[in-house]
């Protein structure tokens, strides 16, 4: 199955967002060299340099494993990417009321969460729905599954999908 456009988009934006972090984690870096002849001061910009060394390298790192898992289809990278839009979701509902620009960051945060849910993306990740799971059926390939197999993936619309369940049902 091809990958949906907007999971590209979130792939690209993962990337951008470990290259920014990485170049943060480069200047930590550049701090932490250029901090030696300084004296207190600069023990003081090593440190700083050594936090923004670590903390933005293990970001970078943990942002292209996010990029990669998308471009791949990886059903965890689907749940990661769910889970770290609820917490910001979560952040930005806290934090609205002194900071009314966090209302992007709810719009956006939501927006993902829609997305993630849409059923050609939850086919693109390859999950199973949660009742064929619990109980699978002796006739797991029947017309109708199939049917409702087929709309996941996008290769019917709504409106085929009624008239054809009407016609086996």
């Amino acid at each position: 199955m091809n990958r949906p456009t907007g999971i590209t988009v979130l792939g690209i934006l993962h990337l951008i967002g470990g290259a920014v972090s990485l170049i943060i984690a480069t200047m930590g870096a550049a701090m932490l060299g250029l901090s030696g002849s300084m004296g207190y001061m600069g023990m003081m910009a090593a440190g700083f340099g050594g936090i923004f060394l670590i903390i933005f390298g293990i970001l970078a790192v943990i942002e292209f494993v996010i990029a990669g898992a998308l471009f791949s289809g990886k059903p965890w990278g689907r749940m990661i990417v769910i889970v770290l839009s609820v917490i910001g979701l979560v952040i930005s509902l806290v934090s609205i009321m002194g900071n009314p620009f966090s209302m992007l960051n709810i719009i956006l945060d939501a927006f993902v969460l829609w997305y993630m849910w849409r059923p050609h993306v939850i086919a693109y990740f390859g999950v199973s729905t949660v009742s064929s799971q619990i109980m699978p059926s002796a006739e797991s390939n029947s017309a109708l599954d199939i049917l409702k197999e087929r709309y996941a993936k996008g290769e019917i619309t709504k409106e085929e999908f009624d008239k054809i369940k009407e016609d086996l049902i």
